[in-house]
C-alpha cells in the first residue's frame, strides 16, 4: 500500500519510493505504514536530497517529517525511524507546520515543493494551497543564518579531519548562501541542484557559482577539501553575507597555543554590526590532552580569549 501516491510534489512517486527501497531496504515501507497507522499521526512526508535526486550514499541523510498531534508516542516513532542511522526524522504539529509555512520557513519549501506525502495527503495538501510555501524577510534571514551555521560545521569538520562533515556542510553552506541571493533578489527558493546553479549564474557572483559546482562534484566523488579550498569557502560565504570573520589560521594558532588541543565543537557567532556589515567570531570547545581538560575559547582578530576551562 503506497499511501502517499495521492499527493506528490515535483517528483515521480513510484520511482522515488523505489529509490527509497533501494537505499534503505524494502522493510522501510512497512515501517512507514506502521507510523502512518499510529495514534495521533496526521501524515508522513519524505523530502530532501533523496527526493530531489542529489542523494550521495555516505554523505546525505534521508529526511522524514512526521506530522501529528500532541498525543503521538514520539519515543516509539523515533525508535522506529532510527533503525537506520541515515534517517533524519523531525516531528511537527499541524498548527506548527501551518505557522512555519506562513512565515516563509525554508523547511516548508522542502516539505511541499520536492517531496512525497507518503500518507495523510487529505489532511496536508491544503496547507501549501492556502498557507505557502512563500518567500518573506524571514526566508532571507533564515538562509543567511543557516549559511553561517553550516559554515561553522564545515570548519569544525576540517579541524577534526572529518572529511564527510567538511564536504557535507561546505556544500550546504554554499547552497544556503545562493538561496540567500535568490530569496532576496528573486523571491524564490531553489531546491534541486540544477536550479540552484542556474539561478546562481543569473544573480550571484560567478566565483561563488563556480565554487559551488566544484564542491558539489567533490561531494559526489567524496573528495576532501584542502586548506586552500576551505579558505575559499570562508571568503565566498562571508563576503556574500557581508560578514567579517577571522581566517582559519587564527583557529589553528589558537589550538596550538592551547597545547595542541583537539577541537570538539565550533560555532560562528555574530558579535556586532559595523558600518561595513556584521562582525563575527569563532567560539571553540576543545580538549587539551596534556591537561585532560576541556576549554571554551573565543577566537577573534585580536587573538584568543579563554572563557572557561574544566
Amino acid at each position: 500500500m503506497l499511501s502517499g501516491l495521492g499527493c506528490i510534489f515535483g517528483v515521480s512517486g513510484v520511482s522515488k519510493l523505489s529509490e527509497i527501497s533501494r537505499v534503505l531496504g524494502d522493510r522501510i515501507l512497512l515501517f512507514f505504514e506502521d507510523i502512518c497507522r499510529s495514534e495521533g499521526v496526521i501524515g508522513l512526508i519524505i523530502y530532501g536530497s533523496l527526493i530531489r535526486g542529489d542523494y550521495v550514499e555516505g554523505i546525505s541523510d534521508v529526511n522524514i517529517a512526521v506530522i501529528g498531534s500532541d498525543i503521538i508516542d514520539r519515543k516509539r516513532l523515533w525508535n522506529i525511524l532510527l533503525f537506520d542511522s541515515r534517517i533524519s526524522p523531525i516531528f511537527l504539529r499541524r498548527d506548527k507546520l501551518v505557522s512555519i509555512c506562513m512565515e516563509g520557513d525554508l523547511l516548508c519549501h522542502s516539505l511541499f515543493k520536492e517531496s512525497i506525502i507518503y500518507c495523510g495527503s487529505r489532511n496536508l495538501r491544503k496547507i501549501p494551497e492556502v498557507y505557502g510555501p512563500r518567500v518573506t524577510p524571514h526566508t532571507v534571514e533564515q538562509a543567511k543564518s543557516l549559511a553561517l551555521d553550516t559554515l561553522g560545521l564545515a570548519v569544525e569538520g576540517y579541524l577534526q579531519r572529518d572529511r564527510v562533515k567538511l564536504v557535507r556542510n561546505a556544500y550546504h553552506s554554499l547552497r544556503y548562501t545562493i538561496t540567500y541571493y535568490t530569496a532576496k533578489s528573486l523571491s524564490t527558493v531553489p531546491l534541486r541542484d540544477k536550479d540552484v546553479v542556474d539561478l546562481c549564474i543569473r544573480i550571484a557572483p560567478s566565483n561563488l557559482c563556480r565554487f559551488f559546482s566544484d564542491v558539489r562534484a567533490m561531494r559526489i566523488s567524496k573528495q576532501e577539501l584542502r586548506l586552500a579550498e576551505v579558505e575559499t569557502l570562508l571568503h565566498l560565504v562571508t563576503t556574500s553575507l557581508k560578514i567579517t570573520l577571522p581566517p582559519i589560521s587564527s583557529l589553528m594558532l589558537a589550538l596550538k597555543n592551547l597545547g595542541g588541543a583537539k577541537p570538539i565543537a565550533l560555532k560562528i557567532k555574530i558579535i556586532d554590526r559595523k558600518p561595513y556589515g556584521l562582525r563575527a567570531h569563532y567560539f571553540l570547545v576543545a580538549n587539551i590532552p596534556s591537561k585532560n581538560r576541556v576549554v571554551e575559547a573565543e577566537v577573534s582578530w585580536n587573538g584568543m580569549n579563554v572563557l572557561r576551562e574544566d
